[in-house]
């Protein structure tokens, strides 16, 4: 059979049972036709066949990434980098801030991620008068790195209609100082409805899921598992990126939504848009509900204090018993099922949500 590419002269990494290394592939199409030295290849030549000399180098299969948000993703590039090496301060980002700005319309948002207060030469976050001070016509936000932390002004806070009346979400932390004063920084469920909140336009989304998969396949990336982001608006976006080929990546997609998680995968579950429904680009993978916060946070739900907080537990998103009616129903319907749970209270419940589901609806896997 004719292949339309062989690659000879190089070290292919088959990664295979055997973890053999070979000198040469032939694909067809999108699949691996043969692997082997350059003489038992070359017979998968053609005339129309483009042959390509690694003269040594190393060929590795495509990377799949177990675990990302290619949307949160993409969005982080159109917003101002926290990352970016001369942000060493507060006072950088504040600069960069205002310097945004100055570039967008009264009342568009100001956003900027990957923020993190120990290594900023201040060690702390910015206070909300701080961001008031670039501007409170513009709501502005600042995502932790963790994403589960942010700092807004006092206009985002406006939009959410969050005032002194307003409560502490379940999961969340609406964070004032010890006058009662807001301090700008949302916890946990408090930060994920502010995402919603400041929410992104679809065509700025679609240029988000196009930077991300670029970036993605230029780091040799071809499949992920994609963990979540703004539920059903997300799954329809993804799924219309893949069929116009604006995603290039093969994606198995966690039944996941930032907020209020439990609505998204009971309506999927009632739906009977079932794991495993789909095709080599795009399939359904199991029910995720996000049931703690995050390590760097620190907000994980653990069974002792911290040490630096002897008051803290962390946060918890559900009880056990919420989890199960979620999960345990998802399971006995046919689905895969996860979490997200990063401290050991919050790993335990779901182990025990597991086990009962295992015990209450026995199946084998799906073959995905």
């Amino acid at each position: 059979m004719q292949a339309d590419i062989v690659f000879i002269n190089g070290e292919v990494i088959t990664v295979d049972q055997k973890n053999k290394v070979v000198e040469a592939v032939a694909v067809k199409g999108n699949r691996v036709s043969a692997v082997g030295s350059n003489r038992e290849v070359k017979d998968f030549i053609g005339e129309e066949t483009k042959v390509i000399d690694l003269q040594g180098k190393t060929l590795l299969p495509g990377f799949i990434d177990a675990h990302i948000h290619l949307i949160l993703y993409g969005v982080n590039q159109l917003a101002v980098s926290c990352k970016d090496e001369h942000i060493k301060s507060i006072e950088d980002l504040l600069n960069d801030l205002k310097e945004k700005a100055s570039t967008i319309p009264k009342g568009e948002w100001i956003r900027a991620w990957g923020f993190n207060e120990t290594v900023v030469k201040e060690k702390r976050y910015p206070t909300i008068a701080e961001l008031n001070a670039i501007s409170v016509e513009h709501p502005i936000i600042v995502s932790r790195t963790c994403s589960h932390i942010s700092v807004v002004n006092s206009k985002a806070l406006e939009l959410a209609k969050i005032n002194e009346n307003s409560e502490n979400p379940t999961g969340g932390i609406i964070e004032k100082d010890k006058t009662g004063r807001f301090t700008g920084r949302l916890i946990e469920t408090a930060n994920m409805k502010m995402t919603e909140i400041a929410s992104y336009t679809e065509s700025e989304l679609m240029k988000a899921v196009k930077i991300a998969s670029e970036h993605f396949v230029a780091a040799g990336i071809t499949s992920i598992h994609e963990a979540g982001a703004y539920g059903s608006e997300s799954f329809r976006l993804l799924q219309q990126a893949v069929k116009s080929k604006d995603i290039r990546v093969r994606i198995y997609a966690m039944i996941g939504s930032l907020n209020n998680s439990h609505e998204f995968v009971n309506k999927m579950v009632e739906a009977g848009v079932v794991t495993g429904t789909g095709d080599e680009r795009f399939k359904i993978g199991p029910a995720k509900l996000f049931t703690d916060g995050s390590s760097t946070g620190p907000t994980i739900a653990t069974r002792e204090t911290y040490s630096s907080d002897p008051d803290n537990f962390g946060i918890l998103y559900y009880s056990e018993e919420e989890i199960y009616q979620v999960l345990g129903q998802a399971h006995k319907k046919g689905y895969q099922i996860t979490v997200h749970a990063q401290g050991d209270r919050a790993i335990e419940m779901y182990l025990n949500c597991v086990e009962k589901a295992l015990e209450e609806s026995q199946r084998s896997s799906p073959q995905n």
